[in-house]
């Protein structure tokens, strides 16, 4: 039988439950206990995605799932399915509760569709889990998707009923988190997916297949996953940094690039393969229905040369009337979704800048300059249609500028820097190698910032009554969130809007409003010393483009600064709530200063590095070797196996010294960091004699790896994870996360152990080690002991009282506390807590005395080395 047949969804919602409700340091092992019960099921077989863990999978990752349509099935429509079929009058008061479940006044706290269901469920007398299976749930769901996309309505509505009579209170409630395809507990799909496996979430970047990661990464102790793409498979396009205009010269200085013009349109990736093409958006999701109608007849003649491809892109609007381009925000239409008749005044417009696959040959591993020949050679341009993207070399921060500044005089979005060494990889933003530069990201030209609603205040004048200022927020960086999406509050904002753009932002906000409670703050929300009046949940708010003069310290915000005179001048309904400013942006805008005008123009040399001030010569001064960063300026990646993993050299050995091991990791695809940092991968060290190392270790805040690791995987040319013995030192995350592999010896559990291994394995025992009692052991310990009735003492607290100063001259009282301990006994230093006392008589025997009169003492036999009780 296979797992999903076995495995309730009584157990899935129970622990979906358990990781809403678990602190985060727990989240992760509750699911990795889960998978590995999944992993070790009779039923468990990979080979197959459906006897695999992928119908676990698409449970937990449901807007990750491309394996079936969509449900057709949002909040409003599942209120009046859930008062259908439960038969609720939208009047009573379960059925305004159900409809208006977003209003707060039916709930302490402002709670969601899916909590208030369990709750009526639940008070009606519903208190039994289902007996249906994973499997069962999954067959449903599919039939609903497929009936919504056949446009069945009567099979939406019974496999829908057949769900929600058959669930229990808490089923239901994560069965309509899985239909909205937003679970909602706080750990986000990219630790879901690598707590699968570490390489799960690069894997699905490139095909977006939850069947195919189950599959393909089906043991998660195999590493060294490599990039491929596969034509009519959709990914995760490369992604572009943000950067900052000062900061380009250390980041280009002496580094071949390219600049492009940054395209204000949809990001658009093209398969081909013989006549049928196939366009996926960058969530991976299919409009070619569409485009092949508007676009693709006409652009067909310029793949001649190209049998099959995948190419990647920005797609536009063009108006046919004036001959010129209309970038996203000037479309007053989906260029995805154009009609017939759209098509007469307008037509799409496809600026390609990138080939990843071309007659069957994969070029992601290809430097971009490659890949940009390859483009060139073998796709035809056609006028208005189909186009290259502009590109021109540049060759230091003055090309930058001057690009720049004429992107702003033509009213552009920005430009694109790219390394021309880059390589393709799908949904890399950091250390990519391609780095955005925008008008607004330069100090002083576009001081604007996007900023989050929070919160609220009452107004007060003629804005009394109402609420008429706002607490900002921005947004913390993803990379430090494994629970979803964190704010932390930055200002306050009450100008810059009219009364009736006011009055239209409040009818919007109206019924998410919460009201703040100081002893129940919102999770996702962290506050300074200000508090707002009211709070809203940031996927019901809205982003506002404030305007500031200066930053200014402040402890009011989490932040721990904010802006002075601030004023908003837009409210931006088109952008999403993930789209406001990160912590990140905001530490990168704070170090360029105050937000006052200036021309890109001024930027001169000084301004990369500070004035020096004159010194006096002092004499030459020498680092400790250990403190020396290796020039890595000139070395250059042979081959991807460390996959951009940043790690931090402490020292090396005469076999392979630091600044040789450095050079080693960038060559083989690492980054290199002069000091311990939370981004690093791992540190390596040699020895462990130096006081930097010892401090390290002493504190246990990072992982440090043994130098023959790194030499074990450049051997092998193959990324290989890090075993037990590899350790120097791990952080408790990491010991956690190898207690599934290994026992706390380092011996593991599904591989043979080498005479090296066990030789390592005693080492690590060491002499101090206490057995622990479970139920097995104390079972052993009883048919041990049997004859000697000694087995009650398993658990037991035993005090020595005062023995012999030169108790080293009466070998039974070490006998006697050997024996005791490994009955199981304890030995206690207080008298107080203790369950015995031994204690040595006149006669020079060592007795055990119960500190229950009622129950029996023992004499200890020295020659025999045994206990026997004593009688009366």
């Amino acid at each position: 039988m296979s797992v999903d047949r076995n495995k309730s969804f009584a157990e899935f919602s129970d622990l979906c439950e358990s990781i809403l409700k678990a602190k985060r340091k727990d989240k992760v092992c509750l699911l990795a206990d889960y998978i590995l019960s999944w992993r070790s099921h009779p039923g468990y077989n990979a080979t197959n995605p459906e006897t695999s863990f992928f119908p676990c999978l698409q449970l937990l990752c449901p807007a990750l799932d491309r394996s079936r349509p969509a449900f057709g099935l949002k909040e409003f429509s599942l209120v009046n399915q859930y008062l259908r079929i439960l038969g609720i009058n939208k009047k009573s008061k379960e059925g305004e509760m159900i409809s208006y479940y977003k209003l707060p006044k039916h709930a302490k706290v402002q709670s969601d569709l899916s909590s208030i269901i369990m709750k009526i469920l639940a008070s009606k007398g519903r208190t039994q889990n289902s007996d249906l299976s994973i499997k069962d749930v999954n067959d449903c769901l599919t039939r609903i998707a497929l009936s919504y996309q056949d446009g069945n309505q009567s099979g939406i509505n019974s496999n829908l009923e057949h769900l929600i009579l058959n669930l229990g209170p808490l089923e239901n409630k994560w069965l309509i988190r899985i239909i909205l395809k937003s679970l909602n507990f706080r750990l986000s799909e990219t630790v879901i997916l690598n707590t699968f496996h570490p390489d799960a979430r690069s894997f699905y970047d490139c095909n977006q297949d939850l069947a195919e990661v189950c599959v393909k990464l089906a043991d998660d102790r195999i590493r060294g996953f490599v990039v491929s793409l596969t034509v009519f498979k959709p990914f995760v396009p490369m992604l572009s940094e943000r950067i900052e205009i000062k900061k380009i010269n250390s980041i280009t200085s002496g580094k071949p690039f390219c600049i492009e013009k940054k395209y204000d349109g949809e990001r658009i990736v093209l398969h081909k393969q013989g006549d049928v093409f196939k366009y996926f958006s960058r969530n991976g999701f299919d409009f070619s229905e569409s485009f092949n109608k508007s676009f693709t007849p006409f652009i067909d003649p310029c793949f001649n040369k190209i049998s099959d491809c995948i190419i990647d892109g920005e797609m536009l609007g063009f108006n046919v009337s004036s001959n010129s381009l209309i970038t996203k925000s000037q479309l007053k239409f989906d260029i995805k979704k154009l009609t017939d008749g759209d098509l007469e005044a307008f037509h799409p417009v496809y600026f390609v800048f990138d080939i990843l696959v071309c007659n069957g040959q994969q070029l992601t591993s290809k430097p971009l300059k490659e890949r940009s020949q390859i483009l060139s050679e073998y796709l035809q341009t056609k006028e208005n249609w189909l186009m290259h993207a502009d590109k021109q070399d540049g060759n230091d921060k003055y090309d930058t500028i001057r690009c720049l500044n004429d992107a702003i005089d033509k009213r552009d979005e920005g430009i694109i820097v790219k390394f021309w060494d880059s390589i393709y990889k799908p949904n890399i933003r950091r250390n990519s190698g391609w780095f955005k530069l925008k008008p607004d990201y330069i100090e002083g030209l576009m001081d604007d910032l996007d900023l989050l609603i929070v919160g609220g205040y009452y107004g007060d004048g003629r804005r009394a009554g109402i609420i008429s200022r706002f607490m900002l927020a921005v947004a913390v960086k993803e990379d430090d969130c494994i629970d979803g999406r964190r704010f932390r509050s930055f200002g306050k904002v009450g100008s810059g809007y009219s009364d009736s753009e006011l009055k239209t932002l409040l009818e919007k906000l109206e019924p998410h409003w919460v009201k703040f409670n100081p002893s129940d703050p919102p999770s996702f929300l962290e506050l300074g010393k200000a508090k707002p009046e009211f709070y809203v949940e940031p996927k019901n708010s809205f982003i506002l483009q404030v305007k500031a003069s200066e930053f200014m310290e402040s402890d009011d915000f989490a932040v721990g600064t904010t802006l002075r005179f601030p004023r908003v001048v837009c409210i931006r309904y088109d952008k999403k709530y993930s789209d406001c400013m990160t912590t990140e942006e905001l530490s990168q805008l704070q170090e360029q200063g105050n937000l006052f005008t200036r021309q890109i123009g001024d930027l001169s040399d000084d301004d990369d590095e500070p004035v020096k001030k004159r010194r006096k010569p002092v004499s030459d001064r020498k680092f400790a070797s250990h403190f020396i960063l290796a020039n890595l300026d000139s070395v250059e990646m042979c081959k991807d196996i460390l996959q951009g993993r940043e790690m931090c050299v402490l020292n090396g050995s005469s076999e392979l010294p630091k600044i040789s091991a450095e050079k080693l990791i960038v060559q083989y695809g690492g980054k290199i960091s002069a000091n311990p940092t939370k981004e690093c991968y791992c540190l390596i060290a040699h020895s462990v004699e130096d006081l930097r190392v010892k401090n390290l270790i002493k504190f246990g805040n990072y992982d440090i790896l043994r130098l023959d690791w790194l030499m074990n995987v450049l051997e092998h040319q193959l990324f290989i994870s890090p075993s037990y013995h590899d350790y120097i030192v791990m952080t408790s995350e990491t010991r956690e996360s190898l207690s599934r592999y290994f026992d706390q010896f380092g011996d593991s559990y599904f591989v043979d152990m080498s005479r090296d291994d066990l030789l390592r394995a005693v080492e690590s025992i060491g002499y101090d080690y206490q057995i622990d009692n479970d139920d097995e052991d104390a079972e052993e310990s009883e048919n041990f002991y049997s004859e000697a009735n000694i087995s009650s003492l398993n658990g037991c607290e035993v005090f020595i009282d005062s023995m012999p100063s030169d108790s080293d001259n009466y070998p039974n009282i070490a006998f006697a506390r050997a024996s005791l301990t490994f009955g199981g006994a304890e030995i206690s230093e207080e008298e107080e807590n203790s369950t015995h006392q031994l204690i040595l008589n006149d006669k020079n025997e060592l007795i055990l005395k119960n500190r229950q009169p009622s129950d029996l003492s023992y004499i200890f036999d020295s020659d025999q080395c045994q206990w026997h009780p004593i009688t009366d």
